[in-house]
């Protein structure tokens, strides 16, 4: 180390060798200033299975690939694209055409929110835990056929949701978008876990996360591709009209029956 007395008689050359070695640690120490870059979250979803969230400045993505369903919102000016990879087919509109307040379950708080500040993955967040209005769970809608009517009444009147601050800055509209993803219009930032909570103390949770990487957008990500047919509506983008006649087809397979056997002459 350089005697205390350098730095008094020579202060600019100490000042530039301290500037110098400041700026050599710097990328290791993270101190550098810089783009933060994209972030890719991987979470799981109690009713479309695996998803992919990936953020970064002007580009918020979440993908469900069991269901073949991409929701982008891009650009400054948050243009919304939906694209079902399955059926080829593309939905494009502006921000204030989609329908991004439109929620299948709304969650409607009965009491006040209780905070608890924590960190996931390195991010700052927060453990929110909320009386809602009794709703029927994810579980009971996707198998009511096998549930008898005590399982099939069983409701959902308490959440614990834990949601992170953004990793990168994100705009009010981008924000409604995540809102809009999630089905949880008190969302604030990133949703990280969800956990449905029922009177007689059973717990599903809905969303998790299990891991938060750094990294780039791929080039497929950020664009369009050839070939897809343009569509109006949510329900021709997620094809639900194709999935209504498959399922159809599956219970009419089910109830038919069976070949009858002729009775043995002998």
């Amino acid at each position: 180390m350089l005697p205390l007395e350098s730095f008094r008689i020579f202060p600019v050359a100490a000042s530039a060798a301290f500037l110098m070695i400041i700026s050599s640690i710097a990328p290791v120490l993270g101190l550098e200033s810089k783009d933060p870059g994209a972030y890719r979250i991987m979470q799981t979803d109690l009713a479309h299975g695996p998803s992919v969230l990936w953020l970064s400045k002007d580009f918020v993505s979440m993908s469900y690939p069991n269901l073949h369903l991409i929701y982008r919102c891009l650009g400054p000016e948050c243009k919304v694209v939906g694209l079902n990879t399955k059926l080829r087919r593309v939905k494009i509109a502006s921000y204030d055409t989609w329908p991004l307040t439109e929620m299948k379950d709304r969650l409607i708080v009965k009491d006040r929110i209780s905070r608890r500040p924590t960190t996931r993955f390195g991010l700052q967040a927060v453990d929110l835990t909320f009386s809602v209005k009794p709703m029927d769970s994810y579980v009971s809608k996707s198998e009511f056929i096998y549930r008898n009517g005590a399982d099939r009444s069983m409701v959902c009147d308490r959440l614990e949701i834990t949601q992170a601050r953004p990793p990168v800055n994100l705009s009010s509209r981008q924000i409604a978008f995540l809102r809009w993803i999630y089905a949880v219009p008190q969302l604030e930032g990133v949703l990280l876990r969800r956990v449905n909570v029922f009177k007689n103390g059973k717990r599903h949770t809905v969303v998790d996360t299990g891991a938060c990487l750094r990294t780039r957008i791929p080039d497929s990500e950020s664009k369009l591709p050839d070939g897809y047919t343009r569509v109006s509506r949510l329900s021709e983008l997620r094809g639900e009209k194709e999935i209504a006649n498959d399922f159809a087809t599956m219970m009419g397979d089910l109830m038919l029956e069976p070949t009858r056997k002729e009775p043995d002459p002998r």
